[in-house]
């Protein structure tokens, strides 16, 4: 910003000059500098950096949860129990002791960063989109309540305060749309992890598969692409509405904690407990799509197609072992999803903070 001698101020925005008036006059030639923002703009790569760093954290946490669950879920009604609460016991037997608890690792792994990073740089774009399209007033535009916000780690979306219901209908979208792309990755990675998982010791009739890669390559090799994205549909089904939810409950759960606790809503313990229960709601709210998706991906591959349709395989689970049976392994899965999800949003922040300080503005 230049202030002028005749006492107007030059103030340039994006290399425009806009002349205003009413200032008392400086001398001539005197220059003041506006203090530059900390860090630079958050881009679609810090997203798909930061992203893929968190999501990588969370499969090491949750993935011995994650199989424990694949096993309930495909186990008969009268072993499933055992599978759960003996999960430890019964993986050092028959599946081949506790290391078998990380089988199919590889899959998500090798797929986090992708993954993550397409659910944030997805939900980034299309939220930016979102207020773009909506020309938000200044004084909401100010606010900041984005998917993660702050000096500390930032994503710095700018729009109108969660509880507004523009806002909600925002996360709900942009998150149903973030969960919709990253279907098109977590299909057949999970399709190779299930297969993975309810396979037994090696030397049993069951062993095929070597390892993730062995896995995806003969699967591809024997049954084609459509055969490594079965159970892409209820894949859809649970990951569009879900991350609507997700994102919904971040935002409005961190909100509240902050203006209840009185800390910086931008800060760790918001984000960890916001991030905890959001995890929480994503897989009370569409479980029963997973175990869906998990009778198909786990079926055997001359099944005909049309018992794999997701009404004929909802009916057959509810007519054969009781409506409970959708919801077998989500215990597993609360228990599992606090500690994974909320990990992901402090390292998300942590990573896309450190970032932005690196960036020449």
């Amino acid at each position: 910003m230049t202030l002028m001698s005749d006492g107007g101020v030059m103030a340039v925005e994006d290399g425009q000059s806009v002349e205003a008036t009413g200032a008392e006059p400086l001398p001539r030639d005197t220059t003041v500098e506006t203090a530059k923002p900390r860090g630079g703009k958050i881009t679609a790569v810090h997203d798909l950096i930061a992203g893929g760093v968190a999501g990588s954290a969370s499969v090491v946490v949750g993935h011995p949860f994650d199989t424990i669950k694949v096993r309930m879920q495909v186990a008969p009604p009268a072993s499933s129990a055992a599978a759960g609460s003996a999960g430890m016991s019964a993986a050092a037997t028959s599946f081949g002791g506790v290391s078998s608890l990380f089988r199919g690792i590889g899959a998500p792994l090798s797929t986090a960063a992708v993954v993550n990073a397409i659910i944030f740089a997805s939900y980034g774009a299309t939220s930016r989109l979102w207020d773009a399209a909506y020309h938000l007033p200044h004084d909401e535009e100010e606010e900041i309540h984005g998917v993660l916000a702050g000096a500390e780690g930032a994503i710095l979306l700018e729009h109108t305060p969660p509880s507004t219901r523009n806002q909600i209908t925002k996360n709900f979208v942009c998150g149903s749309i973030a969960g919709l792309v990253q279907s098109t990755v977590i299909c057949p990675m999970e399709h190779v992890k299930c297969r993975l998982q309810i396979q037994h010791a090696k030397g049993a009739s069951d062993y095929i598969y070597k390892n993730s890669f062995d896995a995806a390559s003969k699967i591809v090799g024997r049954h084609g692409v459509r055969g490594i994205y079965r159970g892409m549909a209820s894949t859809c089904w649970r990951e569009a509405p879900g991350y609507g939810f997700y994102f919904v409950t971040y935002d409005l759960i961190r909100d509240k904690i902050a203006k209840t606790t009185g800390r910086d809503e931008h800060g760790f313990v918001p984000s960890f407990l916001a991030g905890g229960a959001a995890g929480c709601v994503i897989w009370s709210s569409t479980f029963p799509f997973d175990t869906i998706k998990t009778r198909i991906q786990t079926a055997p591959f001359d099944t005909p197609k049309a018992k794999l349709r997701i009404p004929t395989v909802a009916r057959t689970i509810v007519k054969e072992e009781g409506l409970a049976a959708l919801y077998r392994g989500l215990s597993v899965s609360l228990v599992r999803a606090f500690p994974v999800n909320a990990i992901v949003f402090p390292v998300y922040g942590f990573v896309l903070g450190r970032l932005q300080e690196n960036v020449k503005v």
